[in-house]
């Protein structure tokens, strides 16, 4: 039925007509998926990651060849979180930190929120959502104005310090503070504790890749690395080698060369204009393709463990292009609000019901991943696509067995899934000093500050920031605590939402399982103790968040340490008790209702504006009723 109706849409509209969509990365799922397209023929291939990962991975490309990893365990001396929160979201680095702290580390931490990882750091610069490049770029400037910058470096292994130098001249402490809300002082004493303690390393999150600046942010965090020398030496940030020459971009097992470049040139991210090397298209672009046929219509998705309702920026618009399909399959483990809008759902094992090899983003390793139960007549996502492969015709690259697949995959590492299983890791080597010998993997074979690369295919060679022109805001201009609840055009949305990850949920999964529902029943919005009492708001309440886009609801979660001009909202809800009848309550607490996908998208990768979004908020008036109840009681 899947291969009819994907082979009926690729025959009347041509292959570039079907999006394989994937949600959060599921590792070697992700790479059976963009196997099957090439071998489909799609160009279009969509995930999240122009929201996470590929905005640090590709500045960190152009800037210096490599995505660096945080030696702590030499340790580090400084240790900057920038948006990152490990212990809500990444244990292994979290058990390393901590590791780090014991041996005398000292931390800086960037976040709107208090950090949940370290509790007394030196420096907490609570920024103002969204604008981590302004204080990036003040802090570049504080490095080169007091000569913090580590001369022998940048003079033997820089490009474009005198054209940085210039460049940052605009971006003083003075004016970093007004844009930021951090204090002029506290920035100049925390550039110049990242001048002279080291080593030292920056751990960035999540946090950043969702910006309209997600990229060049990016670009500027590691012109700080650069500058202060922390790239290549133990305890800094570091190159590690491939693991075992595996590589979970391999050419090899992904059939990239089966895409001619007639199609491939039909990418929906190329005829956007994003940089060239970003593959992906992005789910807005898909949107935007389904719902105006621009820049030529999508009339058929796949969709691979992706919650698009809940994740992607504009829900109802979203839901609005689901609808509008020739052919939709979903693969998911569960009924989301997603999946329930697809033609057919096709049931997929969990992690633990087969034998895997799994390489995270972020960590250089591979580790074996072994099946240790069967459960009903769901597959991995691999084997259905391995099938849908036979079904459809490509016999020629359909494996009789997984485990031919995983030996396949394993090759380059010139072991087999039965050795792996008794290895169980491999870890990638640290490459100390590498640039002293191969020099760095960029055009000039040294450290990109001036890019001359990105200026040639149309970008800012340079990270500049640019003030957000929003609705009812004015450049520059903020809402004081007074303005609070204001009438006038500015004060109709005078605060700024920005969301953080439950320590409790991952991304939009888990809230069918009722021991973590439990634990966290109800969508939280963090308020400020102060912003709280001038709405008339108790710790509890249940309170409409809107913006232009529109309204939602939760529930109040009152705070001390956010500042009043910030709300800091959860996302990824929706309500599988309500049922599929009920459309599983997506429209009731989702976060992306009230996000836009159109306005303020990044120029490099189409990043989204999830981070500092004007909006207001208003107390329930009933509050003996449900979420259920309340359609706009306010």
């Amino acid at each position: 039925y899947v291969a009819r109706g994907l082979a009926e849409v690729k025959e009347n509209f041509g292959p570039e007509s079907i999006a394989f969509i994937r949600g959060g990365s599921k590792g070697m799922s992700d790479d059976f998926l963009v196997r099957f397209a090439n071998l489909f023929g799609s160009p279009n291939v969509s995930a999240a990651s122009y929201i996470c990962y590929s905005p640090g991975f590709l500045a960190s490309k152009y800037t210096y060849g490599f995505f660096a990893y945080p030696d702590l365990k030499f340790p580090s001396k400084c240790v900057v979180l920038w948006g990152f929160d490990p212990k809500a979201s990444h244990p292994p680095v979290y058990r390393e930190l901590i590791q780090a702290e014991k041996k005398g580390a000292d931390f800086i931490v960037i976040d709107v929120a208090k950090n949940r990882s370290v509790h007394r750091p030196e420096y907490w610069l609570r920024l103002k959502p969204g604008t981590d490049l302004a204080l990036a770029l003040g802090i570049i400037h504080v490095l080169i104005d007091e000569n913090l910058f580590d001369r022998e470096f940048v003079d033997n292994w820089t490009t474009g310090f005198d054209q940085l130098q210039e460049h940052v001249k605009q971006y003083s402490p003075e004016r970093i503070e007004k844009i930021t809300w951090i204090d002029k002082d506290q920035i100049r004493k925390a550039a110049r504790f990242m001048g002279k303690v080291k080593p030292g390393c920056i751990l960035w999150g999540n946090a950043l890749d969702a910006t309209s600046d997600s990229f060049q942010t990016c670009r500027a965090i590691c012109i700080i690395r650069a500058l202060t020398g922390n790239l290549g030496v133990p305890g800094s940030d570091i190159q590690c080698s491939d693991i075992g020459e595996l590589s979970r971009r391999s050419p090899r097992f992904l059939l990239s060369n089966r895409l001619p470049e007639s199609i491939a040139s039909r990418r929906l991210s190329v005829m956007t204009g994003f940089l060239p090397d970003f593959t992906p298209a992005s789910h807005p672009l898909v949107v935007k393709a389904i719902i105006e046929a621009d820049p030529y219509p999508v009339r058929g998705a796949y969709i691979q463990g992706g919650n698009l309702i809940c994740s992607n920026t504009d829900a109802i618009k979203t839901a609005a292009a689901l609808k509008k399909l020739d052919f939709f399959v979903a693969s998911d483990m569960f009924m989301t609000p997603t999946a329930s809008l697809a033609d057919i759902v096709l049931p997929v094992a969990s992690f633990l019901e087969f034998d895997s090899v799994e390489q995270p983003w972020h960590f250089p390793a591979a580790f074996v991943q072994q099946k240790v139960a069967e459960i009903g007549e769901a597959r991995s996502d691999g084997d259905i696509l391995n099938v849908l492969a036979e079904k459809m015709g490509f016999t020629e690259d359909v494996w009789d067995d997984m485990e031919h697949a995983l030996d396949f995959y394993l090759e380059p590492a010139g072991i087999t899934f039965e050795e792996f299983k008794k290895t169980g890791v491999i870890f990638g080597d640290k490459l100390y000093g590498n640039y002293l010998k191969n020099g760095f993997s960029t055009p000039s074979g040294k450290v990109e500050l001036y890019s001359d690369n990105l200026k040639a295919l149309g970008f800012d060679p340079l990270p500049g920031y640019h003030e957000i022109f929003k609705k009812n805001e004015a450049p520059e201009k903020t809402a004081e605590i007074g303005e609070i609840g204001g009438t006038g055009e500015y004060e109709e949305f005078p605060l700024f939402m920005t969301n953080r990850k439950s320590e409790i949920f991952y991304h939009s999964c888990g809230r069918q399982v009722a021991s973590l529902r439990k634990i966290h029943p109800d969508p939280l919005v963090m308020i400020g103790n102060e912003t709280a009492r001038l709405h008339g708001i108790k710790d509890g309440d249940w309170i409409s968040i809107s913006t232009p886009k529109g309204s939602i609801y939760q529930k109040a979660c009152l705070v001390g340490w956010l500042d009043p001009r910030v709300i800091m909202a959860e996302h990824g809800w929706w309500f599988p008790e309500k049922g599929e009848e009920k459309r599983f309550g997506w429209n009731l607490a989702n976060l992306n209702i009230i996000t836009d996908g159109d306005e303020s998208v990044n120029a490099e990768v189409g990043s989204s504006c999830l981070r500092g979004v004007k909006c207001r908020i208003e107390r329930c008036r009933d509050q003996k009723k449900s979420i259920f109840q309340m359609s706009c009681d306010v």
